[in-house]
């Protein structure tokens, strides 16, 4: 029996499976493959401290909007999850 992750086979031999992904999870950073996305959650309710705007009223999609402006030659948006009060922006720094 093997495991398969990434391409990668883990040869059952006598020993436990633990043993080898205790192995992997202290040496990840050694793995050629570096995870780069990056997250940002906007809520409904935060204030607009972070975000340079000068309206108390501005609409929930206008802190999105603005956010998304204010990074747009510094981020590469991935994905974008949105509920009824909050947006998850998924992004890659750029380079």
């Amino acid at each position: 029996m093997s495991y398969n992750y990434k391409d990668k086979i883990i040869d059952n031999e006598i020993g436990s499976y633990q043993e080898k992904f205790l192995d992997y999870a202290q040496n990840w950073e050694d793995d050629i493959d570096i995870e780069k996305k990056r997250v940002k959650i906007i809520n409904y309710n935060n204030g607009s401290s972070s975000l340079s705007l000068s309206r108390e009223d501005i609409s929930f999609e206008d802190k999105i909007n603005a956010y998304i402006e204010e990074n747009a030659s510094k981020i590469k948006i991935v994905d974008i999850k949105y509920q009824k009060n909050s947006v998850l922006i998924i992004y890659e720094n750029k380079s």
